[in-house]
């Protein structure tokens, strides 16, 4: 099973191009941190590329800081370096993303969601006798 899950802030902003044929391609750098039992943390980056619609909504609603919670798979590839040696790339290709908790457009978004429901909620409450049951 090829399954990465990575939850993390974006290093810089999603980068949007278009192959010849017309597919969009975005490549992102995620950071992770992780914690020690003596306090100390590790920080380890990764690249990433998102295809298609995943692409276009990741460089719209993303941005450089923000969290981002990705699920996708890994991909490695071999390449020759200037030098002769051999060189590796490590890439996670994104197939479905989720906001997370800080940055600005996952508050407003949250907002925007809550608001009507709770005018909604404050609409339809029955008062009295007028109760279903």
């Amino acid at each position: 099973m090829n399954i990465a899950i990575l939850k993390g802030r974006l290093g810089q902003s999603p980068e949007l191009k278009y192959t010849q044929g017309g597919t969009a391609v975005t490549t992102l750098s995620i950071a992770t941190k992780e914690y020690k039992k003596d306090g100390d943390s590790k920080t380890t980056w990764h690249r990433c590329k998102a295809f298609g619609k995943t692409a276009e909504n990741i460089s719209k609603f993303f941005s450089k800081g923000q969290e981002i919670l990705i699920t996708g798979r890994m991909e490695n590839y071999s390449f020759e370096k200037q030098n002769g040696e051999k060189g590796y790339i490590h890439e996670i290709i994104v197939t479905r993303f989720e906001f997370c908790g800080s940055g600005d457009h996952g508050n407003d978004n949250q907002q925007q969601q809550t608001e009507p429901k709770q005018e909604q909620q404050e609409a339809f409450e029955p008062e009295g006798d007028d109760l279903p049951f």
